[in-house]
């Protein structure tokens, strides 16, 4: 009733499958049915999440006049803000957004309203919140490092970085 759609007659979940022992995959799993999709596996089940988590950022940053182009890179900007646990103000978001590819060479003026788009995005205790629930922000990071293997390498300590051989 909350998203103002009807629950389906049958969802086709097999609740039998090991994930499903975790509540949170429930949920996930009954928000995709409402939505009309029917995903199984575990990483499937969070992939399609992230995609609907994308769609809502896209369309919010609409709102706020971002191009096209920063809003199909805004995974890299949730996934460095998520790998360091989120920021307290929005002088802290923008100087990590200014070393985030992609946001790089971007005016003062769009990477503060990149930072206000993520601080109405993931509200919180801090200013802008990693990404929420703990999993489905690691399936972030994972996808994102696996696309641009060095986008956290910024933020790695230098004392947990392996040394060439």
């Amino acid at each position: 009733r909350r998203l103002g759609r009807k629950p389906p007659k049958r969802a086709k979940v097999n609740l039998g499958a090991k994930y499903f022992h975790r509540i949170l995959w429930i949920h996930m799993a009954a928000l995709l049915s409402l939505e009309g999709g029917q995903v199984a596996g575990e990483y499937a089940i969070l992939d399609e999440v992230l995609r609907r988590e994308r769609r809502c950022w896209r369309k919010m940053g609409a709102t706020f006049e971002i191009p096209a182009l920063l809003l199909r890179l805004l995974g890299r900007a949730v996934c460095v803000l998520t790998a360091t646990d989120g920021v307290q103000n929005r002088n802290e978001a923008v100087g990590i957004l200014r070393g985030v590819p992609g946001f790089r060479d971007q005016s003062e003026a769009m990477l503060e309203s990149i930072a206000t788009l993520l601080h109405e995005c993931f509200p919180g205790e801090r200013w802008i919140e990693p990404l929420q629930p703990d999993r489905l922000g690691d399936r972030l990071v994972e996808l994102e490092t696996d696309r641009q293997p060095e986008l956290l390498m910024e933020y790695v300590p230098k004392t947990w970085r392996r040394k060439p051989n």
